[in-house]
């Protein structure tokens, strides 16, 4: 009976079911998909600063799946896609950042060839195109990896990364973008530019190797936003009205809180 209970509940609180119990409309959404690079909630970690910069502006959604490669990532994305419908919230920006597990050294069981990763980022691109024809979409480079630091973090296990086929699967994205007339950010060579010691020095922004830390995060924030403002310009965070109306808006006498992108009228609400 309370396993019931709970389910019925986390149904009702879903943002979109919870919006339509409410009468409420609910904001837009901002998208990240990718690995366990986009999966991390850590402090400084890039869905954290972009739920920051974006707060009550649009609702960042986080589906990172650690481990996942581009082929067994394509199902999860075919299936939000599908279960969007009219009243859903519209996702006004996708980052598209997979790469890393791709470039796992054979026999891995992530290790996806180069053609095979460069078509399944067609076929990402073209399932968001055709069933979300308003997202604006960035496509963001796997980081280089630190071998030593990668060695010592799967000790014993033997290294499953090589720097130069990563680069491959790095320079692969770019020509994807580069085909789909899509902005890209090369976070590749954006680590090695950034540190000192270049290329030698990127552990220096890594946790294990691979993984970025705080350092490296803010790395990417600061190469994303310019490419987001200069490409989407209507989605620029420090220009974007809040969806709903700051608290000095508001009329005591009839505190009736319309969102600023609703069509309906107070009467209506």
């Amino acid at each position: 009976m309370l396993s019931t209970v709970i389910c019925i509940l986390l149904l009702l609180f879903s943002s979109s079911n919870f919006a339509a119990a409410m009468g409420l409309e609910p904001q837009n959404v901002l998208l990240t998909f990718g690995d366990s690079l986009t999966q991390t909630w850590e402090e400084g970690s890039l869905n954290q600063r972009l739920a920051y910069s974006y707060c009550r502006k649009l609702d960042v959604i986080n589906r990172g799946f650690g481990g996942y490669n581009t082929e067994w990532a394509i199902p999860i994305l075919e299936q939000t896609l599908a279960s969007t419908t009219s009243s859903s919230p519209e996702i006004k920006l996708m980052t598209i950042w997979f790469g890393a597990n791709d470039a796992c050294i054979s026999p891995s069981p992530q290790h996806l060839s180069l053609s095979k990763f460069t078509s399944n980022l067609h076929k990402i691109i073209t399932l968001v195109r055709t069933s979300s024809p308003s997202t604006s979409i960035v496509l963001i480079t796997p980081p280089p990896i630190s071998p030593d630091d990668r060695a010592s973090a799967i000790y014993p296990r033997p290294l499953d990364r090589d720097p130069e086929v990563t680069k491959q699967y790095a320079e692969a994205v770019i020509a994807v973008a580069k085909e789909t007339k899509l902005p890209v950010v090369d976070l590749w060579n954006g680590v090695v530019d950034a540190v000192e010691g270049g290329e030698k020095n990127v552990g220096s922004v890594m946790r294990d190797g691979l993984h970025l830390n705080k350092a490296g995060y803010k790395i990417l924030y600061d190469l994303l936003i310019p490419v987001i403002n200069e490409n989407y310009p209507s989605l620029n965070f420090e220009t974007m009205q809040n969806v709903w109306p700051g608290w000095a808006e508001i009329d005591p006498a009839d505190p009736v809180v319309v969102p600023r992108s609703t069509s309906r009228t107070r009467d209506e609400l």
